[in-house]
């Protein structure tokens, strides 16, 4: 779907609120070996592989792209396997939006350096940006 750009801006403006939403901690991008839930409200039963802390306020948004702004805390694999999915979680830990993760060769939605993780290895991500529309 093609749409106007200050209607991305809109819904990615949206999109940076209910992520930042919450009080209880920071808004968090969690990297997670199968099985995917087939929606937000699913039971995540998959092996959480790594996160990473966004600042309170999550990112920026322009022309209808967020860009997520990392905590500068440093970050280790909290288990080894195959990462195949990811959320983005808000401040409370409500599940914002699911996507999938792959090897930077593949067709997934994030792609890493490498999908293989090993548990205490350091884990770095130095961008991440949603887009909106087209």
């Amino acid at each position: 779907m093609i749409i106007s750009g200050s209607l991305a801006s809109s819904w990615a403006q949206t999109l940076l609120t209910e992520i930042a939403s919450g009080t209880a901690d920071l808004p968090k991008l969690q990297i997670y070996s199968d099985p995917a839930p087939a929606s937000t409200t699913e039971t995540v039963t998959g092996t959480l592989l790594a996160e990473a802390a966004l600042i309170q306020t999550a990112g920026t948004e322009s022309g209808g792209v967020v860009t997520l702004e990392f905590d500068s805390g440093s970050n280790t694999a909290l288990a080894s396997g195959d990462a195949t999915w990811g959320r983005i979680i808000n401040r409370d830990g409500d599940t914002v939006g699911i996507f999938t993760v792959g090897p930077e060769d593949s067709s997934a939605e994030l792609k890493l350096t490498s999908s293989l993780f090993a548990q205490g290895l350091p884990v770095t991500i130095t961008s991440a940006t949603i887009q909106i529309g087209s």
